[in-house]
């Protein structure tokens, strides 16, 4: 298996020795021969239910190191593509996967993390320059990428368990590409707002209904708006983005950074379209955690009406002040947005979409 370290700017390692230094201290913990095969079970390493391709492991000050990609031995994944097929309700997701989403079931292809790695790098980089901290995502930290052998196995095994059609789609994903494994430094707890849906104990221990999380993710979407990227746009809503529930962290952070998008790519109308997005998907996660127990859908409405004013509000009054705290302009759209007639705005857009 080849290994690619990842490394930061010159700059950001000049100005900011001590994230260097601490970045490299977690790389050097929890070594990728240590998770893969055999070793599975170490002490406190373990998985998410509706994460089958990642394995996680605390590690002694709060943090988590995280392996992203398929781990095990070929036996393992054939026996994975029998047991793992209802994953976020979805009764065939090794047929869901290719055809939807163009994703190899339970496994991660090397240019689909070569990106996610990219966009994260250049995120985490004008992050700590303005903010002078690391953000409250994934941290990749090393690539990896199987060789030729490893991927002919693999496709010998899909190609025994999907319909020929799926099975066509996934031939034409796989070529000119190999299959991969990413290692990331979480700086808190992995766990997801999906995670307390399916009942997850140690998710529900660590909500144990904090509500304020959802103002968290609010943070962190002004933090990132300011620092010129969007979490997510509608053009991810099918391949899924940071702010859906099975990647939004309970700990108000974001995860799964493949969908960030920069700001600066995006037309005026597409910047203000993808802000609303973002809020309206924070509200979508939360209602998701706040109505466990509620089944009068007209309640939900109310609630769902009521959070979006209350995220709306609260975020017209925090970006404004962290724009003038780190001398970030707020980009043009979104300052004429936050300064019009939201609720008109905000209409239309619900109607539009």
């Amino acid at each position: 298996m080849m290994e690619k370290m990842i490394s930061l700017t010159k700059s950001v390692q000049t100005e900011f020795p001590e994230i260097l230094e601490q970045l490299q201290k977690y790389n050097n913990q929890l070594a990728l021969k240590e998770v893969i095969s055999s070793n599975l079970s170490i002490d406190g390493t373990f998985t998410l239910k509706n994460h089958k391709r990642s394995k996680f492991k605390k590690l002694d000050d709060g943090g988590f190191i995280s392996f992203k990609g398929f781990l095990g031995e070929y036996q393992d994944y054939s026996q994975l593509l029998e047991n793992g097929q209802n994953i976020l309700g979805n009764k065939n997701t090794a047929q869901m996967f290719p055809i939807i989403e163009r994703k190899i079931p339970f496994q991660c292809l090397l240019s689909e993390l070569t990106k996610e790695y990219e966009v994260s790098l250049r995120f985490i980089e004008k992050y700590i320059d303005v903010y002078k901290t690391i953000p409250n995502i994934p941290i990749p930290l090393a690539i990896y990428s199987y060789n030729d052998e490893f991927k002919d196995t693999i496709l010998a095994t899909l190609e025994k368990k999907l319909p020929k059609f799926v099975f066509e789609e996934v031939k034409s994903i796989t070529k000119n590409d190999s299959f991969s494994v990413m290692k990331y430094f979480y700086p808190t707890a992995p766990f997801r707002v999906m995670d307390v849906r399916v009942r997850d104990q140690r998710a529900e221990i660590f909500w144990n209904s904090n509500h304020s999380i959802i103002f968290s993710w609010c943070d962190l979407l002004i933090e990132s708006v300011l620092i010129g990227f969007f979490p997510g746009t509608k053009h991810f809503a099918i391949q899924g983005t940071a702010l859906d529930p099975q990647n939004l962290l309970l700990s108000g952070g974001f995860s799964d950074l493949g969908s960030l998008v920069s700001i600066s790519e995006l037309s005026e109308a597409v910047v203000l379209e993808s802000f609303i997005y973002c809020m309206q998907k924070i509200v979508q996660s939360s209602l998701l955690i706040l109505d466990l127990n509620i089944e009068n859908n007209s309640m939900k409405e109310e609630r769902k009406s009521y959070l979006m004013g209350k995220i709306s509000l609260y975020i017209e009054n925090k970006i404004e002040s962290t724009s003038t705290k780190y001398a970030r302009p707020i980009p043009r759209p979104i300052k004429h947005f936050l300064g019009s007639d939201k609720e008109s705005i905000l209409e239309n857009y619900n109607y539009l979409a």
